[in-house]
């Protein structure tokens, strides 16, 4: 029994890494948003400190904006293993599993 990875389209891999980076920065905007938003923690976007709700539309921008980014660095690393042949094709037996 083998087990085959197919490779993914370069679109696929940007909306999946997207969608895998957008729950975790999202999760982490909301709480840093509502933070700021009671007045905790600021959020400083381009040295200006930012409290209430224009911290809480921010903290979700900044999520998405790094969201964007781990998604390319996620393309880019599906790219490169197009290249490589080596961790293009990788496959795993039944008999490796350690």
């Amino acid at each position: 029994m083998a087990f085959e990875f197919r490779k993914l389209s370069v679109g696929a891999l940007l909306k999946l890494g997207f969608l895998s980076n957008l729950g975790f920065w999202t999760a982490a905007g909301l709480i840093l948003g509502i933070l700021s938003l009671i007045g905790v923690v600021p959020v400083t976007i381009n040295g200006e400190v930012k409290y209430g709700l224009a911290g809480l539309i921010g903290a979700l921008f900044v999520a998405m904006i790094f969201s964007l980014i781990g998604s390319i660095v996620f393309m880019l690393g599906g790219l490169v293993a197009r290249v490589v042949p080596l961790l293009g094709k990788q496959s795993i037996d039944a008999g490796n599993i350690a």
